[in-house]
C-alpha cells in the first residue's frame, strides 16, 4: 500500500501498489481521483529523496510517501513564445519538458496565443492531450485583436475539426461562449456532425450573435436544409427574431428558399409575424416574386390582406413589382383588390403608374375598381395617362 502525506503529515490518500506501476501513473491518479493539481506540480519524496517519474513502484512493502506541490512559473516573452511554437510544430516531448520545468501551460505569446489554442488549431492531439492533462485553461478567450476572443472550441467547430472538437468536449470547454461578434460555437459550426457532437453535449440552440443570428437563422438563409432540420429536431426556437426584426421564415422567404419554407412552417413558424418594418413573410416574397414560396404560405392559412405600417398588402407589392403569377395566387386566395395604402394607392393605381398591362387585365378581370382615386385624387386612368403608359390607358378605357 503506498500512503501519501503532505509534508505537514496531513494525509491525502492511501493506494494500493498494485494500482500504479510508477510514479508517474501515481501523480496522475491523485490529479485525477483526488483533485489534487497536475503531476507537473507535485513532487512526490521517499525518505528525503524527490522520486523520478520513470522510478517503479513495485514494492511488496507499503511505503510512506511526501508530497510537495510546486508552482507554475510565470514566463513572458522569449520563454512563452518557446513553449506556444512547441504546441504549434507538435513538439511533444519539448512541450513535455516545458511542463516538467513547470512553465505555465496558459503562457501566451505575443500575438495573443496560448499553447493550447495552437495545439487545438493544427490538430496536434498529442499535444493537445498533454495540456489538458496539464489544466490548460481550455475555455482561453484571447483580447488580442486577431484572435477576436475566440475559443479553441469555436476554432474547433469553424474548422469542421471533429476529433478536435470532440476532445474538447469530452475535456468540459464551455460550449456556450462567445466570441467578439457574439458568435458561439454552434454558430460557427461548418459540418452537420459538429452540430450533432455539440447538440449532444447540450448546447444552447437558441442564443444569438451581436447582430441577433441564432443557428437557425442563418442555416435558413444559406439553404443548409440538413443542418436546419437536424436543429428543428432538437427544437430551435424558430420564431425568434434578428435585430432587424426578421425570423428565420422571414430570411428564406425573402430569398426564395421554398424547402426552407416548408420546413420552417412544418416546425410551427408564425407566418403572419412581421418585422420591424411591418412586412410579413408574404409580403416579402410577393414582392420578390417568389412564387413557391407565396404558394407555400397561402396554404399554411396567411392572412393575405395584412398590412404594414403604411397599409401596404401583399396584393399591392405585387402589383406595383409587376408580378403577374403571384397576383393570381393572391387574388385566388381571396385577396381584397381595392385596399388602398396610407396614401390611398391601391394595386390597380400601382400598376397602372407603373405600365404592368398584364397585372392591370387581371385585377380588372377580378374586378378591381378602376374609379377609386387615391389621396392626391388620381384615378388608375389619369396615372397611366400621366406616366405614358397608353397600353394601360387602352385596357382601362376599353375593359367593360
Amino acid at each position: 500500500m503506498l500512503h501519501i502525506r503532505m509534508m505537514s503529515g496531513e494525509k491525502v490518500a492511501s493506494i494500493p501498489v498494485e494500482e500504479v506501476e510508477d510514479v508517474m501513473t501515481l501523480k496522475q491518479e491523485l490529479s485525477r481521483r483526488h483533485g489534487l493539481p497536475p503531476r507537473f506540480r507535485q513532487q512526490l519524496v521517499l525518505q528525503g529523496h524527490p522520486m523520478e517519474d520513470a522510478a517503479k513502484l513495485d514494492t511488496t512493502t507499503d511505503l510512506d510517501l511526501e508530497l510537495v506541490l510546486l508552482p507554475w512559473t510565470l514566463e513572458s516573452g522569449a520563454r512563452s513564445d518557446q513553449m506556444v511554437n512547441a504546441a504549434w510544430n507538435s513538439q511533444t516531448s519539448e512541450v513535455e519538458s516545458l511542463l516538467q520545468q513547470r512553465q505555465h501551460p496558459d503562457v501566451v505569446d505575443r500575438d495573443g496565443k496560448t499553447p493550447l489554442r495552437m495545439a487545438a488549431s493544427h490538430c496536434h492531439m498529442e499535444v493537445l492531450h498533454l495540456l489538458l492533462e496539464a489544466a490548460a485553461d481550455i475555455d482561453f478567450q484571447s483580447t488580442a485583436a486577431s484572435n477576436g476572443r475566440r475559443t479553441a472550441l469555436m476554432s474547433a467547430s469553424s474548422r469542421d475539426d471533429i476529433e478536435v472538437l470532440r476532445v474538447l468536449l469530452e475535456a468540459g470547454a464551455d460550449k456556450n461562449l462567445t466570441d467578439d461578434h457574439g458568435n458561439t460555437a454552434l454558430i460557427s459550426a461548418r459540418s452537420i456532425e459538429a452540430v450533432r457532437l455539440l447538440l449532444e453535449a447540450g448546447v444552447d440552440l437558441n442564443l444569438a450573435n451581436k447582430r441577433g443570428e441564432t443557428a437557425v437563422m442563418i442555416a435558413a438563409q444559406s439553404n443548409r436544409l440538413e443542418l436546419l432540420r437536424l436543429l428543428l429536431e432538437a427544437n430551435a426556437d424558430v420564431n425568434l427574431a434578428n435585430k432587424r426584426g426578421s425570423t428565420a421564415l422571414m430570411l428564406a422567404s425573402e430569398v426564395g428558399l421554398g424547402e426552407v419554407v416548408h420546413e420552417l412552417l412544418k416546425a410551427g413558424s408564425d407566418a403572419n409575424f412581421a418585422g420591424n418594418h411591418g412586412f410579413n413573410p408574404l409580403m416579402t416574397a410577393s414582392r420578390k416574386a417568389h412564387v413557391e414560396v407565396v404558394r407555400l404560405l397561402l396554404d399554411a392559412g396567411v392572412g393575405m390582406n395584412s398590412t404594414t405600417k403604411d397599409g401596404v398588402t401583399a396584393l399591392m407589392l405585387a402589383a406595383e413589382k409587376g408580378h403577374t403569377e403571384v397576383l393570381r395566387l393572391l387574388l385566388e386566395a381571396g385577396a381584397d383588390t381595392d385596399l388602398g395604402g396610407r396614401h390611398g394607392n391601391t394595386a390597380l393605381i400601382l400598376a397602372s403608374q407603373n405600365g404592368h398591362v398584364e397585372v392591370v387585365r387581371v385585377l380588372l378581370e377580378a374586378g378591381a375598381d378602376r374609379n377609386l382615386a387615391n389621396r392626391d385624387g388620381l384615378t388608375p386612368l389619369l396615372l397611366s395617362i400621366e406616366n405614358g403608359h397608353d397600353d394601360v390607358q387602352r385596357i382601362l378605357e376599353d375593359t367593360p
